[in-house]
């Protein structure tokens, strides 16, 4: 049975996906395509910005194994984004607020 979980941003969806596609997950990134397409969650009538995107909000509905999975790649590209000197860089930032993300929605799903 597929988990609802909290409501997941535009940003970090779109972010996981763009992760996903760069690694080679096909079906990881349609599945997160398919939120992106069809799970967002509607605005207060009187919200600041309601034609932009990156003010959306998503209802997330995965399998754990399916967040396991995304929280483990999102780990690796974390991990490969650190630099050479073994020092974090931008890139290394970003990922790790992904994976924190992420890293709560797995504790969501196994309660």
């Amino acid at each position: 049975m597929k988990e609802q979980l909290h409501p997941i941003s535009y940003t970090t969806l779109k972010a996981t996906h763009t992760c996903l596609v760069a690694v080679g997950e096909a079906q990881l990134a349609l599945t997160v395509s398919h939120i992106l397409a069809g799970s967002q969650l509607e605005k207060p009538v009187l919200h600041n910005a309601p034609q932009q995107l990156c003010t959306n909000q998503y209802s997330l509905h995965l399998e754990t194994d399916e967040i396991e999975s995304i929280h483990e790649i999102l780990l690796d590209t974390e991990a490969a984004s650190v630099g050479s000197n073994g020092e974090s860089t931008g890139q290394t930032s970003f990922y790790a607020s992904l994976v924190d993300t992420w890293s709560d929605l797995l504790e969501q799903a196994n309660q």
